[in-house]
């Protein structure tokens, strides 16, 4: 099943097998390994003005390279799909926050993994309704995701259909997506893809990170330069 993409139904079969307590065990063990630690490319990120993270990671990489890059005092607030309260507020937040789609390893419960976690945030009102928001009024730059998420891609799919070629214009980093693949976003999600050679262990996409950090330094240094009369 694991060889033909079958990785819902081996999902449910294997928290059933284990129970909740080994399953709690061992998403952890892998999850909170204390030898996992945020890499440059975490860094690159957290150096764009990005004004939020919306990550599927059930990991806290991103928590902890928030804390070392943007050196604030207090942590970056972090919600997931069961704070619906927080998540009304959302699409509207001016300050910097992390929403973790498929949920916070900290609390197993908000894990979303296998088919029956799919239906449960399919049928969250608040949840879909925030992700639209969010979805038609900011710009998405998508980096380390595969877009095969069906979830995420019903609600792209949805939001181009209803938009065309007038809604938020997306862009996603894609290690050798190939001419045919990048027609496919670009028409059915209205995401332009930014191709990247996945040599040496995606070194590349650092390079772009740099360049993009770099250029976007530049344009606000010269926003802030007055214009000489």
């Amino acid at each position: 099943m694991l060889a033909h993409g079958e990785f819902l139904p081996v999902a449910d079969e294997c928290v059933k097998k284990l129970g909740k307590s080994l399953y709690r065990d061992f998403l952890q063990r892998i999850f909170k390994n204390p030898s996992a630690c945020p890499t440059e490319t975490h860094r690159l990120l957290l150096d764009l003005p990005f004004s939020a993270i919306l990550t599927t990671n059930y990991d806290t990489l991103l928590e902890q390279s928030v804390s070392r890059t943007k050196k604030k005092a207090s942590p970056a607030p972090v919600y997931t799909h069961k704070n619906n309260a927080e998540l009304e507020r959302l699409a509207g937040n001016k300050s910097f926050f992390i929403l973790k789609l498929h949920g916070h390893i900290d609390n197993v419960e908000t894990v979303v993994l296998t088919y029956q976690n799919y239906r449960d945030i399919y049928r969250n009102e608040v949840y879909r309704r925030t992700l639209s928001t969010l979805l038609a009024t900011r710009r998405l730059v998508f980096i380390g995701y595969g877009l095969r998420d069906p979830d995420l891609n019903y609600l792209l799919e949805e939001q181009n259909s209803i938009y065309k070629n007038f809604g938020q214009r997306h862009f996603a980093f894609v290690a050798d997506p190939g001419k045919v693949l990048a027609g496919y976003f670009s028409e059915r999600f209205n995401i332009e893809v930014l191709p990247y050679n996945s040599n040496r262990r995606h070194l590349q996409l650092q390079t772009l990170l740099q360049a993009l950090g770099k250029a976007v330094r530049q344009e606000g240094r010269s926003r802030k330069t007055p214009e000489k009369r």
